[in-house]
């Protein structure tokens, strides 16, 4: 598992470098009395922010993602980084440290934009594991910046698949189980600035 968790790191930097070297000057080409969109081809990036209320993990959540607007309006493609459990709200609470692959799609081009999220990554502090997230939210983009800001408000639900072995010894043998748990979800709600 640590193996692939180094890959898969491997596989998200090499995605984000890329996008910022390919992309990292949209709409510097335009003229400067036109209107930016955040919803065109593209770069794009976020920050999230928020909390955590679950089984395992309580706390603030903090994220970011960087990518490509690859279909205007509708598909958003990005990687990214974030930590769960920051400040915790109880003793019990586990921090996690993970990296992840995100799909998001924004229905319509209104004031108040709903959007999906999709994230699937791996988690490193405390579990070695496979991190999933699926939120829904609204951006709202801020007029006086041109459209080029926008806020996002979501709610959403992400858990971690961990891989566990057990080691038994009975009648002189070690007999091995391996199997895999999913976690209970955890809640979160984030308020976020995108560009």
């Amino acid at each position: 598992m640590k193996i692939l968790a180094q890959y898969f790191s491997f596989i998200v930097l090499t995605l984000f470098l890329c996008s910022i070297e390919i992309y990292g000057d949209r709409g510097e080409t335009k003229a400067s009395n036109e209107s930016k969109n955040l919803l065109e081809k593209g770069y794009r990036g976020m920050v999230d922010f928020g909390g955590t209320i679950g089984h395992e993990t309580n706390g603030i959540t903090l994220s970011t993602t960087h990518g490509l607007q690859v279909i205007p309006s509708y598909l958003f493609i990005g990687v990214g980084i974030g930590a769960d459990g920051l400040g915790n709200f109880s003793s019990n609470s586990k921090k996690t440290l993970y990296n992840f692959i995100c799909l998001r799609s924004d229905f319509m081009k209104k004031r108040l934009a709903p959007y999906l999220d999709f994230r699937v990554g791996a988690e490193y502090l405390e579990y070695q594991c496979c991190y999933l997230s699926q939120s829904f939210g609204i951006n709202i983009p801020a007029k006086s910046i041109k459209n080029a800001i926008g806020i996002d408000f979501s709610v959403g639900l992400n858990t971690n698949l961990n891989h566990k072995v057990n080691h038994y010894f009975w009648n002189k043998q070690t007999y091995s189980e391996s199997y895999f748990i999913m976690e209970l979800p955890n809640i979160y709600l984030k308020m976020g600035v995108e560009w």
